[in-house]
């Protein structure tokens, strides 16, 4: 059900002749929900011409009589039925009302586009506490499905070394050789992660696209032939590397393997003249991932939280 606009407000698409404006717009004005964040002219051009939205279906754009923007959103369906919303607001508007009314015009475009008996989800991030944005959620029907913790170390003096399992052996991932096999390690190693979506090898590969894009920071832990734990990391700017991608599968959990494959991380950022890792970890991790960190050294620094709203499709009675 569309939620009713403010008084003498109105609605209408983008326009290409939109995008200055709606730019700066964006740059200078309240994010209720964060998606995909949009902050140039020249990505919101590719983003409304990507083929995957149409701007008189998939934008809505909330002006007064004048013409001046007080709220944007867009629609854009990712796999599994999924939308991950950003939804803009003019600062100088007393409620929520303009950010709620995008909202519910996200959910109807996607009811229109569900099967019958089939769910659709909205996911949205909120880092750390912001009042605001968690009382445009409530409204809006949302409920808080997991927190994930923002951790660091900083490296004062040359990190330890790890103390690897006796039967294992460490080397880099080759991409012409290791693709197929670190994909389906990774995949089961995050089975047990409450959160996880089983990713296509296409999709596996796009989500680790950074550190794929450097295999000399990316580490295989074999035991024989197989790959019994990973490691894929990446440079994020001259001080601080990040860890993407850490993994073990069952089979070797409670051998220190995790460990090893941190502190053998840590060592190559050092040896490449970083001073600082950081890495994402569920704060209620069904693996206790986070203690293994807090016991490397590593301290939490701030955390996100991810919302759902779940929508169905239901038959005309």
């Amino acid at each position: 059900m569309i939620v009713g606009l403010p008084m003498e407000a109105q609605v209408r698409p983008v326009t290409p002749d939109d995008l200055p404006a709606l730019t700066t717009f964006l740059h200078t004005n309240a994010l209720l929900l964060q998606g995909q964040e949009v902050l140039q002219e020249e990505l919101l051009k590719e983003s409304l011409s990507s083929g995957k939205l149409t701007l008189e279906a998939d934008t809505w754009l909330v002006t007064n009589k004048e013409g001046k923007m007080l709220g944007y959103t867009w629609f854009e369906l990712l796999k599994d039925w999924v939308v991950i919303p950003s939804i803009y607001q003019a600062l100088e508007l007393s409620d929520q009302s303009v950010g709620l009314y995008l909202q519910s015009c996200l959910e109807q475009r996607l009811l229109e586009l569900l099967p019958e008996g089939i769910q659709g989800t909205f996911l949205a991030y909120v880092m750390g506490e912001k009042p605001v944005q968690r009382d445009f959620l409530a409204q809006s029907g949302y409920t808080r499905s997991i927190t994930f913790s923002q951790m660091e170390i900083e490296f004062r003096e040359p990190p330890q070394a790890p103390i690897w399992p006796a039967t294992i052996t460490v080397r880099q991932f080759d991409p012409d050789k290791d693709l197929q096999a670190t994909y389906r390690a990774d995949e089961e190693s995050a089975e047990d992660k409450g959160y996880h979506l089983p990713l296509s090898l296409a999709d596996w590969r796009y989500r680790v696209r950074l550190p794929l894009a450097d295999p000399t920071l990316c580490f295989l832990a074999y035991d024989g032939d197989e790959i019994a734990g990973i490691a894929l990391n990446y440079v994020k700017d001259e001080q601080v590397g990040v860890i993407d991608h850490l993994g073990v599968r069952r089979a070797w959990r409670r051998q220190g393997l995790g460990m090893a494959l941190l502190r053998h991380s840590f060592q190559a950022f050092y040896q490449r003249g970083l001073r600082k890792a950081v890495l994402n970890v569920d704060a209620d991790s069904l693996t206790h991932a986070d203690k293994l960190y807090k016991r490397a050294g590593m301290q939490i620094i701030d955390q996100y939280h991810i919302y759902k709203k779940v929508l169905e499709e239901t038959p005309l009675s």
